[in-house]
């Protein structure tokens, strides 16, 4: 097939995936580029601290609201041209993926922090220096610790897929520290820490702070939060998900039992956050997104008798599959068109 045609098939698919889901960042999204170390907090702090120095900027809509978008553009950008460099097999993975129920959710959680830890993994796996990737990755914990159920496991799986097992084993322990150190010392903040970033918001924001945000760093990771998540209508998502980590696995069966486990672990690992946030749909989202990552950037999957299934599977949840959006939003249809102006012109209220 002409590569002008997989390059259309991938941007027609990219087209529909962004008319489907896009909308502009929620007031959620937005806490995550705020509290710092300098505001005294640590845990998802890294974003934060990073942006303080720009003063009062950091509380503008439109400004954070712009460089999540450029996050997504950059996240997006990586992941097609990557499948373009693979060639036809990897372009279909991606066409599949962004054409689906899970391609127009990536654009309807535009903001999220998920994408920017999803950028820094494409980056590592990238880069030749491992080191660096090392040191993307312990960044991600403390961008967010769901890095550790989502782009670490693949990460470690990509330096175990490499022959690189006492990396993968030295790298692994390093990111279980640097885990522990968050869940042990840095996972709350102080009631007056939070009172004054709030006051700060409010006095500087062009929208009302969401409070309830700030609620989590008086709660530990574990305790009551710990509990099953999933609705039983995920339940057909969730086979979807699980299905696909499996023969994603499968794609390096006759190389190593390892690299297969290691693969499929890392492709269904975000599912296990089903037990500590309610957002359900966004961890089954995950889960076909880590899968994507390794279909697209691990050479082997491509060459695989097993790539057809996974096709197949890509290709049937397209009708099959359904993904609960945010704040009352749904996948947007053609009969919308004429309410999409209005839809990125007025500050979200929530």
């Amino acid at each position: 097939m002409p590569r002008i045609t997989t390059t259309a098939a991938l941007g027609l698919a990219l087209l529909l995936a962004i008319y489907v889901g896009l909308r502009l960042p929620n007031l959620w999204s937005l806490n995550y580029y705020i509290p710092g170390a300098f505001d005294g907090f640590w845990r998802r702090g890294l974003l934060g601290t990073l942006l303080h120095p720009l003063g009062a900027i950091r509380f503008n809509y439109w400004f954070i609201a712009g460089l999540q978008a450029l996050v997504l553009l950059a996240f997006v950008g990586l992941l097609a041209r990557q499948a373009l460099l693979e060639g036809l097999r990897a372009t279909t993975i991606a066409a599949l993926f962004f054409v689906g129920p899970a391609g127009a959710y990536l654009f309807h959680e535009i903001g999220y922090v998920d994408q920017l830890l999803y950028l820094l993994l494409l980056v590592a796996l990238l880069v030749r220096d491992k080191r660096i990737g090392l040191a993307l990755m312990l960044a991600a914990l403390f961008v967010h610790e769901i890095a550790a159920l989502t782009v670490i496991p693949v990460w470690l799986a990509h330096l175990v897929v490499t022959n690189r097992l006492r990396a993968a084993w030295g790298q692994g322990a390093l990111l279980v520290a640097a885990f522990a150190l968050i869940y042990f010392f840095l996972q709350v903040a102080s009631v007056a820490d939070i009172e004054r970033l709030l006051q700060k918001i409010a006095a500087a924001a062009n929208y009302p702070p969401r409070t309830d945000y700030y609620t989590l760093y008086l709660a530990e990771l574990t305790g009551s939060r710990q509990q099953y998540y999933f609705r039983g209508s995920s339940l057909n998502d969730i086979w979807f998900a699980l299905v696909l980590a499996a023969f994603t696995g499968a794609a390096f069966a006759r190389r190593s039992v390892l690299k297969a486990a290691s693969v499929a672990v890392a492709c269904s690992a975000p599912l296990l956050l089903g037990w500590f946030g309610w957002d359900t749909d966004r961890w089954i989202f995950l889960s076909f997104l880590s899968a994507t990552v390794v279909l697209v950037f691990f050479r082997e999957t491509v060459d695989s008798p097993s790539f057809f299934v996974v096709a197949l599977v890509l290709a049937i949840y397209v009708p099959a599959g359904y993904l609960d959006y945010f704040d009352g939003y749904k996948p947007r249809t053609f009969s919308d068109l004429s309410h999409v102006p209005q839809q990125f012109s007025v500050i979200p209220t929530r």
